[in-house]
């Protein structure tokens, strides 16, 4: 045992919050167990809005475009007050075109637009309407087709997304994405196919 004779103390280090919450920590009982983490189901498709046509409800000229969601407002039933199309979500300062498209697109549940609710659209956006989000904030495109054959990631070949392959391949825990397209079909992780440099 040391004492004053063997010369001074050797200065313990102050206890600092790691020392003192493992100190005001009880020990654990051996036999308590650990508890248990329930394991989440692997991300679908679906975790990137993908959809497919349905049959006999949505052509394949414009699905996913704007002329077949049900936030697009046609200038003719604007009756000449604004000119351009719209949409409701980006208010009436934004103009549209019918084959442009975003990543909110929703189509009308039975096909066919409700004339009751567009024309009640109409009337928000001839009043000004402020847009509830950003254009770009949704991924919106002009004149674009924003479907699978668009895409930079489809594969035309095998009719398959290389991008959710890729997915499946590298986070096996976290997705389960069925890699097969039936166009025309559309995601959210569209992107587009860069042009060809003629250099």
């Amino acid at each position: 045992m040391r004492t004053i004779a063997d010369g001074p103390m050797p200065a313990l280090p102050r206890p600092g919050p790691s020392m003192a919450v493992a100190l005001a920590t009880p020990e654990r009982e051996e036999d308590e167990a650990e508890p248990e983490i329930a394991a989440e189901p692997p991300l679908t498709r679906a975790a990137f809005a993908y959809m497919e046509a349905r049959a006999g409800l949505d052509g394949p000229g414009y699905f996913a475009a704007c002329a077949n969601c049900s936030h697009f407002v046609p200038e003719s039933f604007m009756r000449g007050a604004v000119r351009g199309d719209r949409c409701q979500l980006f208010g009436s300062n934004f103009p549209i075109s019918d084959d442009d498209g975003c990543n909110s697109y929703m189509p009308w549940p039975d096909g066919t637009p409700c004339q009751h609710c567009v024309s009640h659209a109409a009337e928000k956006m001839v009043a000004g309407c402020r847009g509830s989000v950003s254009p770009w904030s949704v991924g919106y495109a002009a004149n674009t087709r924003r479907v699978c054959a668009t895409c930079r990631q489809f594969d035309a070949e095998e009719s398959e997304c290389r991008f959710f392959e890729r997915l499946n391949q590298t986070c096996p825990t976290v997705f389960m994405l069925d890699t097969k397209i039936v166009p025309p079909a559309r995601c959210s992780a569209w992107s587009a196919i860069p042009e060809m440099d003629d250099g």
